[in-house]
């Protein structure tokens, strides 16, 4: 182990050896307090945000039976209906598992099979 690594260090050198000293100081991290409750407000006030007690959209839940009826006289698969509504996969299968979407969703499936936005959205009353 004559090599000698990096100008004058050798290898190993220092394994085992306590009290090494490096350049620069060490900086010890601050405890840091920061006060979020006027952006707490703001989101809790807004649908901007996704919080507030209004949507900033509507959304309707969805016919579900219909959707799977109407696609299967179509003779259409799950996977075909999804790739031709260029919708996110968390849309569509949210539509097609009863979940709420929003009118554009509904608007895509009305026009691929078929139907009136009114005959796909099921109301309030009638759940």
């Amino acid at each position: 182990m004559n090599q000698m690594l990096y100008g004058g260090l050798k290898p190993l050198a220092n394994v085992g050896e306590s009290g090494i000293v490096t350049k620069g100081a060490y900086i010890e991290a601050k405890k840091v307090k920061v006060d979020t409750s006027s952006l707490r407000a703001e989101v809790a006030g807004t649908a901007r945000f996704g919080g507030g007690l209004v949507y900033s959209k509507p959304t309707y839940k969805l016919d579900v039976k219909l959707i799977h009826k109407k696609r299967k006289e179509l003779k259409m698969t799950q996977t075909g209906i999804y790739k031709k509504m260029k919708l996110s996969t968390t849309t569509f299968y949210n539509a097609i598992n009863g979940g709420r979407v929003q009118i554009h969703c509904v608007e895509r499936f009305a026009d691929l099979l078929g139907l009136t936005e009114e005959e796909l959205i099921i109301k309030e009353d009638e759940k």
